[in-house]
């Protein structure tokens, strides 16, 4: 639910619209049955019980719970701790994602560069993954200038996401998030 929140806040001032919500923004299973509970249904349980279902739904001990919203059918249709992610066409549209060839220089427009913590970085798009690539940005006027951190990450005539980049950095959270964080109990 967070990350709905976070994504329509994003989302509303950009003004993406969509008559229905990308799988990414869809409810699982896990979180209806959360619903259920926290409106006092059936399946509501006192702070810490456990759930009837924890066994199918992998709550088993030291179990992490992964993020359901991966695989076919859901915008992130796959994930690779190496290669980074991949998305549905739908996804790519829903996203407005837009790519260029990296120039010689690397020199991208703004709209390229994701900042998160004290880190700055690009998403190359290789093979058909996603991977953010972490570097330094330095302006150039109306452009910047991306330097990798490693050299091998980024080539001339590497495919770069040029528009839709902090959406892509939400994206590649959820679907890299191991889900306790939204599990309030």
């Amino acid at each position: 639910m967070k990350l709905f929140l976070l994504i329509l806040c994003l989302a509303l001032p950009l003004g993406i619209r969509a008559e229905k919500l990308p799988p990414v923004l869809q409810e699982s299973p896990a979180e209806e049955s959360h619903k259920d509970h926290e409106n006092g249904g059936e399946g509501r349980h006192e702070e810490g019980e456990e759930h009837d279902d924890q066994r199918k739904e992998g709550h088993e001990e030291g179990e992490e719970e992964a993020s359901s919203g991966v695989g076919p059918g859901n915008a992130v249709t796959a994930t690779d701790a190496e290669k980074g992610l991949q998305l549905s066409d739908e996804a790519v549209k829903t996203l407005e994602i837009k790519t260029q060839a990296a120039p010689e220089e690397f020199t991208l427009p703004k709209s390229a560069i994701v900042t998160f913590k004290d880190e700055t970085g690009v998403y190359r798009l290789r093979d058909g993954w996603y991977k953010l690539i972490e570097g330094e940005a330095r302006p150039q006027g109306v452009l910047v200038r991306f330097i990798p951190q490693r050299k091998k990450d980024l080539r001339p005539g590497d495919t770069i996401v040029v528009e839709g980049a902090p959406l892509l950095r939400v994206a590649e959270l959820d679907a890299f998030s191991t889900g306790e964080a939204g599990h309030g109990h």
